[in-house]
């Protein structure tokens, strides 16, 4: 699926981005797009985590219910000896096997535990990313200095995308709610509250 990174993704206009800008040129904006995507990656994973960790809840409930619901069936066909309930105790046997097929094919915990493993290398290199940018902004690194730490993330990135499962459009989705709702960054004084 082709992405685009929304607007809201980059790091917001600072005063010294000018003087960054002036500083290290394109490559300060180089660093600014690449923060986006990353953040936009880092989240698409990590509601696709959210997703499947719920999906397998889900499944797990429906296979218990329906567990139950033909044991009693099946419990009340045998006391009262009833055609009716030996048929539907055994269409919900059936059903409880589809269930029990899909919940071990599928294995929820270990793809959510896939996506939320990829989530969390991406918030790595995305802070770290962050942080590069507020050197830029001080003009803390030599323009060399910001060439070489954006070639070792751009390494980065590539070793942890060869291994960062599919997502569905629906993370992608929720995903772009999640950045558009400001949910990577504080507020003004939110930071000061949590601290004190």
């Amino acid at each position: 699926m082709a992405t685009t990174t929304p607007a809201s993704a980059a790091p917001t206009a600072h005063p010294k981005d000018t003087a960054a800008v002036a500083t290290y040129g394109e490559l300060f904006n180089q660093i600014a797009a690449l923060y986006g995507r990353t953040l936009w990656s880092h989240k698409v994973q990590e509601k696709q985590a959210e997703q499947l960790e719920d999906a397998g809840k889900q499944a797990a409930l429906w296979n218990q219910i329906v567990s139950g619901i033909t044991t009693t069936s099946l419990v009340l066909a045998v006391i009262g000896d009833s055609r009716i309930g030996t048929a539907v105790g055994g269409m919900l046997a059936a059903l409880q096997f589809v269930l029990a097929l899909h919940l071990r094919d599928r294995n929820y915990p270990k793809l959510s535990a896939n996506h939320t493993k990829a989530a969390h290398n991406l918030w790595v290199i995305r802070e770290q990313l962050m942080a590069m940018i507020t050197d830029m902004r001080d003009q803390r690194l030599t323009v060399d200095e910001a060439r070489a730490h954006r070639d070792r993330f751009l390494q980065d990135l590539e070793k942890v995308y060869a291994d960062v499962p599919k997502t569905t459009p629906r993370a992608f989705t929720a995903a772009k709610k999640s950045i558009d709702r400001g949910d990577h960054r504080f507020e003004p004084g939110e930071l000061e509250q949590l601290i004190q």
